[in-house]
């Protein structure tokens, strides 16, 4: 059994797959900037360069504690001695000034490349340590608000620190990962509105941690903690209190609550009565809080492929069938967590055609998750392989 706790709220519906950003994906974590598509160096800059420095620009104004950001041109000492590497610095920096940072914040280096290495166009940055907060985000893709009221959410950048009792809110075709305080790690799915409360840590360890799901899907990996501890995850008709190791509720629009245990044991309370669902298991609680009698999960699916290598067109996943199961979701993303570019579509078959016009040139992970009465079994292992030439 792992040594942490998994827990998961998901809308029923299958869900879109996310548009393309400027970066191809975005993410800002330990003082770096990173994207999901290469910053050419090339004097002047190509469009697409502009457009996602751009979109670097805005999300690093967005950030309330940066104090510094750094461009770094590597280039070869041939094109740093003829000031070329300074003049595509300068126009990233320029790019970066006009999306609203103070002028006072940017500078830039042309360092030498090392034997090998490619030109690369690498921005990174500096923040005042903001103290008391509960929450990082660790990672985001697409559009992602937060604040302490509603009708007051500004957007949220990766790397950005949240105080007790924010709201965090994804769009239709965005996707985040928070880690907390007390070490637990967060995935809210598109459409989703997450109230991030109370979160305790006394001096000899006992942990108090409270989250509201107003609606849509989380995901929850928590560190196993001691018998005292009171972690709960409020919905709006059930309370989820965390017993198990790997478990996920399903919030629907009408307010109905799904659980699936996929090991461990949790324990579900409603208005009118309260149930125990060990491993395997699932349960609903409809809008009275009435929890239903738990039924038996379909087990992990085994992929059969593909689970490595490169390919340039369309590509066939496949899988076995699993018994007891009455179809199946696959999800690819290009990161193992499934938050950042993720395609997701639900099949009724034991295989989905992925087109090759659908994936950038990069690795792409992918994993299954069979279904039964609508709720989702055991999730699969998780394979990652390499679109391009």
């Amino acid at each position: 059994m792992r040594n942490a706790l998994f827990f998961s709220l998901c809308l029923l519906a299958a869900l879109p797959a996310e548009s393309s950003s400027p970066c191809q994906g975005l993410r800002m974590m330990d003082g770096v900037v990173s994207t999901g598509m290469s910053l050419q160096v090339s004097q002047p800059l190509n469009a697409k360069t502009k457009s996602c420095v751009a979109a670097i620009g805005a999300a690093l104004k967005g950030r309330p504690a940066l104090r510094t950001v750094t461009v770094a041109v590597r280039v070869p000492a041939s094109r740093r001695a003829d000031g070329e590497g300074l003049k595509v610095a300068e126009a990233v920096r320029a790019i970066l000034l006009a999306s609203g940072l103070p002028k006072s914040r940017g500078s830039v280096v042309v360092p030498s490349t090392r034997p090998r290495e490619l030109p690369a166009i690498q921005i990174a940055f500096t923040e005042r340590r903001v103290k008391r907060h509960v929450a990082v985000v660790s990672g985001l893709s697409g559009k992602v608000v937060g604040g302490g009221a509603l009708d007051g959410l500004q957007p949220v950048a990766a790397g950005q620190r949240l105080g007790p009792q924010t709201f965090v809110q994804t769009d239709a075709g965005s996707r985040v990962r928070l880690q907390l305080a007390d070490g637990s790690r967060i995935r809210l799915a598109p459409g989703t509105l997450l109230l991030v409360g109370r979160i305790k840590l006394s001096q000899r360890l006992k942990r108090e941690v409270e989250l509201t799901v107003k609606k849509g899907r989380l995901d929850l990996e928590v560190p196993t903690g001691g018998k005292d501890d009171a972690y709960r995850v409020l919905t709006p008709t059930g309370v989820a209190g965390v017993r198990g190791t790997d478990f996920r509720v399903h919030v629907a629009d009408n307010g109905d609550m799904r659980l699936e245990t996929v090991e461990g044991l949790v324990n579900v309370k409603g208005a009118k009565g309260e149930v125990d669902v060990p491993a395997g298991q699932a349960t609903s609680v409809d809008a009275g809080g009435r929890p239903a009698a738990p039924i038996v999960l379909p087990e992990a699916p085994l992929l059969v492929g593909p689970l490595e290598g490169r390919y340039k067109g369309d590509v066939v996943f496949s899988w076995k069938p699993v018994a007891g199961a009455d179809g199946y979701r696959i999800r690819l993303a290009r990161d193992p967590d499934f938050v950042w570019q993720v395609k997701m579509d639900d099949v009724t078959g034991t295989d989905w055609a992925g087109k090759a016009h659908m994936f950038v040139e990069e690795t792409w992970f992918w994993q299954v998750i069979p279904k039964k009465q609508g709720f989702l079994g055991k999730p699969s292992k998780v394979y990652a392989i390499e679109w391009g030439p």
